[in-house]
């Protein structure tokens, strides 16, 4: 979780020259917590919502909740298509990446909402106890 918090509050203080940037974690029922970073930067360009782009990518899919994450040729595309995505933008891209395959292995979610010129959220919700 450290790295997770970690690589998401860099990228939004990276992205947000001036404004705020908010974590935060609450307990959204008795099963599963919720991690947010949110920042009041740009947001996510229209381009950067289009398939193929990181923001696409990144978006909840049935690999990142399959049967103990076994890469498979859609999720490896994805992830690609992501890296790429986020090299051609700003920076390596290796943040996002991390967080997403980290969220996997924590079978956590994660979710991004956008406005451009308004700033991005990204929320992982992540759950309190895993059945074995």
């Amino acid at each position: 979780m450290q790295r997770i918090v970690q690589n998401l509050v860099l990228n939004a203080l990276k992205h947000t020259p001036s404004g705020w940037v908010s974590v935060s974690w609450v307990r959204e029922s008795g099963f599963r917590w919720i991690l947010s970073v949110q920042d009041s930067g740009p947001g996510l360009s229209h381009r950067d919502t289009e398939p193929g782009s990181f923001s696409h990518v990144l978006a909840p899919s049935p690999e990142s909740s399959s049967a103990f994450g076994l890469p498979t040729p859609e999720l490896e595309r994805r992830e690609e298509a992501m890296i790429h995505s986020i090299k051609s933008a700003r920076g390596e891209g290796i943040g996002l990446s991390i967080v997403k395959r980290l969220c996997e292995l924590l079978r956590a979610s994660l979710e991004i909402e956008t406005k451009t010129g308004e700033g991005t959220l990204f929320r992982i919700r992540l759950a309190m106890h895993w059945k074995e």
